[in-house]
């Protein structure tokens, strides 16, 4: 049974990976490198065709296929690694290959062991870190679920990391399903923040989210997030955790459009109050005069 660095083709196993480096706490090698090569590709000869960057701008130029072909040519030998760090945990980075870190190995699976069936529910809370997590395998609507969730001294689940992001995406993916998570932005005044009281500090959102008129969201097989009526019935994730969210800040005066009142075209969001201001995050890519204009005008 060959083994080597490991090599990472699929978002799946990125996931898996990534759960895996819970006790972690160095940055480790992966089989991604550009030695006596022109590109980057992985030890067992693939070329690069999934990739989960740190780096945003490299991360999207990637995607455009010219950007390490590239950057290989103008640089010494480099190797890629998994971060270990909060903020950036799994993801990708490029470095010198004489640096010194831990690895990961890989190697095809003996075929005289017995795979175990993926398709099982967890019955019992996993801990993860400082949180814990159930899977609620009955369909029930987001009320329902979140009902369930508190009579066993938790919430729907929030997702405040790249760890807990993975683990539930691995979940989801195993279970073939799709999962309620917590939240619903009828509980919560309008906007989304997780219902546990956390706020969104990191999304998930799948391409044209997010919707009007669905106010309840849940975790998709491929980890995107995405928006549904709250009578519709899923599986979901509780959570429990010990860490306290921060104190809402206090309310000030006045209120912010709702969503029903916007008149903007496609990416439009509604506005979000924080603090006195009220904020709108468009997706749409223009330029930076074209944008303040657009602004002005959302303004009125």
């Amino acid at each position: 049974m060959q083994a080597n660095l490991a090599s990472i083709a699929r978002r799946q196993e990125q996931v898996f990976l990534t759960t895996q480096m819970v006790k972690v706490t160095t940055d480790l090698w992966i089989g991604l490198s550009n030695i006596d090569r022109d590109r980057y590709v992985w030890t067992d000869g693939r070329p690069l065709s999934y990739f989960d960057w740190a780096d945003k701008k490299l991360q999207k130029s990637t995607s455009r296929g010219y950007f390490l072909m590239w950057r290989s040519s103008l640089e010494s030998d480099q190797c890629g690694l998994m971060l270990s760090s909060h903020s950036t945990f799994g993801k990708w980075e490029l470095r010198s290959c004489n640096d010194k870190l831990g690895f990961i190995c890989q190697r095809t699976v003996d075929p005289g062991i017995r795979l175990q069936a993926p398709t099982e529910f967890p019955r019992s809370w996993m801990k993860l870190g400082n949180d814990s997590y159930k899977i609620l395998p009955q369909n029930l609507t987001w009320s329902e679920a979140q009902l369930q969730c508190v009579t066993e001294q938790s919430q729907l689940a929030s997702i405040l990391d790249e760890l807990s992001a993975a683990y539930l995406e691995l979940q989801a993916l195993k279970l073939q399903t799709p999962l309620w998570i917590g939240l619903n932005k009828n509980e919560t005044q309008g906007y989304f923040r997780w219902i546990d009281g956390w706020p969104l500090t990191m999304a998930r959102w799948a391409q044209y989210e997010l919707s009007r008129d669905r106010p309840c969201v849940y975790l998709d097989v491929d980890g995107t997030w995405k928006t549904a009526l709250c009578n519709h019935t899923y599986p979901s994730v509780c959570k429990q955790s010990t860490a306290v969210p921060p104190t809402a800040p206090p309310k000030y005066p006045g209120e912010c459009r709702h969503e029903d009142e916007d008149e903007g075209g496609e990416g439009w969001r509604s506005w979000l109050p924080f603090r006195g201001h009220c904020y709108s995050f468009i997706t749409n890519e223009i330029d930076w005069p074209d944008a303040s204009i657009d602004c002005t005008r959302r303004g009125r």
